[in-house]
């Protein structure tokens, strides 16, 4: 009997945690997040998202830069990381994926 009760309340919600840890490779420039009145006079915080093959994008505005770090986190975790997996697995034995800028790690190939 050396130990007391704790009352618990009934609630079990929990809330949703998002990652605590960036999914984007490199950091954020002023050329990809910058402060700035749009051609409709809007100002803010806004997005410059380029694709290959696609013209940059300009998204906004945010009103803090946070909010616009935070758009760009879940784009580039939910949507860009998904496309590129999803490429990876459609590859076929004659193609490779290599991530510029990361050296390879080379270790002994097996032999069938």
């Amino acid at each position: 009997m050396g130990k007391a009760l704790t009352l618990v309340s009934g609630s079990t919600e929990t809330k949703a945690e998002k990652p605590g840890c960036p999914l984007r490779e490199r950091p954020v420039t002023e050329e990809v997040i910058f402060k700035g009145t749009d051609d409709c006079g809007r100002s803010g915080w806004f997005l410059r998202l380029t694709a290959s093959g696609l013209y940059p994008r300009r998204i906004g505005p945010y009103r803090t830069q946070r909010q616009a770090i935070e758009v760009l986190e879940a784009f580039t975790s939910e949507l860009v990381l998904g496309a590129l997996l999803d490429l990876h697995n459609d590859m076929t034995s004659q193609q490779v994926y290599v991530i510029e800028g990361v050296p390879v790690l080379a270790g002994p190939r097996k032999t069938r």
